[in-house]
């Protein structure tokens, strides 16, 4: 299991294991056991996920139990300990987090949605269980934990990069798991052992907490139609369904004649197990216990007559095989009867599972549509400029808690230790995989162009000259605005007001660095020509820089790149607009006063960058 998943399940509250399964599932228990190195996801007493090892591993060993704060969280961490590759990454900006929840809740989606990338509060994740959706957020550094539609509303109110991520969920009874051969050979004795936690002696655990997390109910149908359509979309062998809607129907039927000893008069479902009774209090509690339809949200068609009720409620709470003693033909008839009804059932289903899995066809084919309409492999052939203007970049971290451009600004921390932890990552709005640039395979052409070397040379080398010469005051806005940088654009336009006529007025940059809320920090025009820069170029720069300025004042810097050289007209044109030369050793240098902002020149030569003005 992942490092961050086992960190945050041991976080909960713990307590030794001494083997026994049994009695977490008579409990309802929501939460992880670990024991030799297995570990078990368990929701509402069932098994959602077996992570590195086996069952038996865990059955009578020792080990410990992590309750859960909340029913969704062994499902999530469940799904992320089996994460695959993600089917799509989305952009909030161009791909609203709603418009795909409201597709994965139709498309009865089973998996996860991780919103992460380049967020600034937290990390999100609407988790999904055959298209029923709960959410969870844990914010801030401190990862405090928010839940439902509060942590819905977060992530939808958030900006960044989110992945969906489907997983394959197996949900199994305890008894099913651990002693199924004893439990069938018991099924003429009355009442399985799987089902012995509805005679308990006291209220039923958890019942209080049970009845108020989750999502919001969906509605009086929700718990009758949801189980029908979770079950059939993970479901892909028939023939099990129907052994195990049997098998599971017996159950139920069986455990009717044990009176729950914590009913209350005016519950509907008083003389149900309470595993039934809960599940119909709070039908979209508790996701994995939609797979049972029979045993957990029975339809009114479904229940006994009235006269079999009557009867079964009169039978002695020591068991139900009493019932079976008086006459034996009874309970033969009855589950004949029952396996006719749920032969019927299962071809009811069988009919779901075909019109879902058309239905799924439809929507994956309208996600693909959706992202371009273009095959996995191959990818799209682009020329340079439209790769580029549909690619953002990011500054990021290995961790952390490890050296940064930040903690470089206010300490002497190592160059060395900065660039180990420091990595370049970046998200396009093409399919990328398999995608190429005039015949050459995208990464490798985004790595070699000017701008993806230049934000290189920015934040691994140029940050530490500015530092190790003793320029961090002179240039102190430009120094501290590359600690800032989160995200660029390239070939990118940036708005610096509104005209009457024609709308927003824009800019164009070949790089625009910007910091977590958007707020542009520097901004870069690039010559990758043979041909110099002269003095009506730099004077366009600079009118551009000053416009964007004078609407955003995060603005630190404007920098002109050539791979050739800077005409002495160009020069001239950066003295007179820093006013005090930009040779000055003054407070600033290379400043422009009004709007304020440092203008600087770099040249490219042999593949590396160097600055000319100012000299550092």
């Amino acid at each position: 299991m992942d490092s961050r998943t086992q960190e945050r399940v041991e976080r909960w509250d713990s307590r030794p294991f001494d083997g026994d399964l049994h009695a977490l599932a008579g409990a309802d228990f929501s939460g992880a056991v670990v024991a030799d190195g297995t570990w078990l996801f368990l929701l509402g007493g069932r098994i959602v996920g077996v992570i590195d090892g086996e069952i038996e591993e865990v059955v009578g060993g020792s080990g410990t139990v992590y309750e859960a704060p909340h029913r969704a969280l062994p499902l999530l961490c469940s799904m992320e300990a089996q994460r695959g590759a993600p089917r799509g990454q989305y952009y909030t900006n161009e791909t609203p987090l709603e418009e795909v929840d409201d597709t994965l809740q139709e498309g009865a989606f089973t998996g996860y949605v991780e919103l992460s990338e380049n967020v600034l509060s937290g990390d999100y994740y609407l988790v999904y269980y055959g298209g029923r959706r709960m959410a969870i957020a844990y914010i801030g550094n401190a990862e405090r934990l928010l839940v439902g539609e509060e942590a819905f509303e977060r992530a939808v109110d958030e900006v960044g990069i989110y992945d969906v991520i489907d997983v394959e969920v197996e949900v199994t009874d305890v008894a099913d798991a651990v002693d199924a051969p004893s439990a069938a050979g018991a099924g003429d004795a009355g009442v399985p052992e799987s089902d012995t936690r509805t005679d308990e002696s006291g209220p039923e655990p958890d019942r209080e907490q049970r009845a108020t997390v989750g999502p919001e109910p969906a509605g009086s149908n929700a718990a009758a139609t949801a189980p029908a359509r979770t079950r059939s979309t993970n479901d892909d062998d028939e023939p099990a369904e129907t052994d195990d809607l049997e098998a599971d129907e017996t159950r139920w039927q069986e455990s009717r004649t044990v009176p729950s000893v914590d009913s209350e008069p005016d519950d509907d479902v008083a003389n149900a197990p309470n595993k039934g009774a809960v599940a119909a209090e709070e039908p979209s509690a508790s996701p994995p216990d939609a797979p049972e339809p029979d045993a957990n949200a029975p339809s009114d068609s479904e229940e006994p007559s009235a006269a079999d009720g009557a009867a079964e409620t009169t039978t002695p709470a020591e068991g139900s095989d009493s019932g079976a003693e008086r006459d034996p033909e009874a309970p033969i008839e009855r589950l004949e009867a029952e396996r006719e009804r749920l032969r019927a059932r299962n071809q009811e289903l069988s009919a779901t599972v075909d019109e879902l899995r058309t239905r799924i066809e439809s929507l994956e084919a309208e996600l693909e549509g959706a992202r371009g309409g273009q095959s996995p492999s191959p990818g799209p052939d682009l020329g340079i400029d439209e790769a580029l203007s549909q690619t953002n970049l990011f500054v990021r971290y290995e961790s952390r808690s490890q050296p940064t451009l930040g903690t470089a600004h206010e300490d002497r921390v190592d160059r060395s230790e900065v660039d180990a932890n420091l990595r370049l990552e970046y998200h396009t709005r093409f399919e990328d995989v398999g995608a190429t640039v005039d015949g050459v395979p995208f990464a490798e052409a985004l790595t070699d162009s000017m701008e993806f070397r230049f934000l290189e040379w920015l934040t691994t080398e140029l940050f530490f000259e500015i530092r190790d010469t003793g320029r961090a005051d002179a240039l102190g806005d430009f120094y501290e605005g590359i600690t800032r940088i989160d995200r660029v654009e390239l070939r990118s336009e940036v708005p610096t007001g509104t005209d009457a006529e024609d709308g927003t007025e824009t800019v164009a940059f070949d790089v625009v660095a910007y910091d977590k809320m958007g707020h542009p920090l520097l901004v870069a025009a690039l010559n990758d020509t043979r041909e110099p820069v002269s003095r009506d170029r730099l004077e366009a720069v600079a009118a551009d820089a000053s416009a964007v300025a004078d609407r955003h004042s995060e603005l630190a810097a404007a920098l002109v790149v050539t791979r050739s050289y800077f005409e002495p007209g160009a020069l001239e044109v950066v003295e007179e607009a820093t006013k005090s030369g930009f040779l000055s050793r003054g407070s600033r240098l290379s400043y422009v006063n009004n709007p304020g902002y440092h203008l600087c020149l770099a040249e490219s030569r042999s593949e590396g960058f160097h600055m000319t003005v100012p000299e550092l």
